[in-house]
């Protein structure tokens, strides 16, 4: 975890995404998403080819969708 004027960040190994559950997010009324590239060292080519498979809605490789499948609500 990283603690910086009382802002934290947990940092897992392995990166939280719920990229192949965007069909479900916008039946939810999810109209927009981010990724973040951050903490971690990505090459730009790296970064592009990652963009491109979430906004397919893949997973990212070894990626996890932590409490994500407990529901939306």
């Amino acid at each position: 975890m990283i603690n910086r004027a009382c802002r934290s960040v947990l940092i897992n190994r392995k990166p939280y995404c719920i990229a192949a559950r965007l069909d479900e997010l916008q039946r939810a009324g999810a109209r927009s998403f981010r990724a973040d590239f951050l903490y971690r060292r990505y090459e730009p080519d790296e970064v592009a080819r990652l963009w491109r498979k979430i906004r397919q809605g893949e997973t990212i490789p070894g990626g996890h969708e932590g409490n994500f499948s407990r529901g939306l609500a």
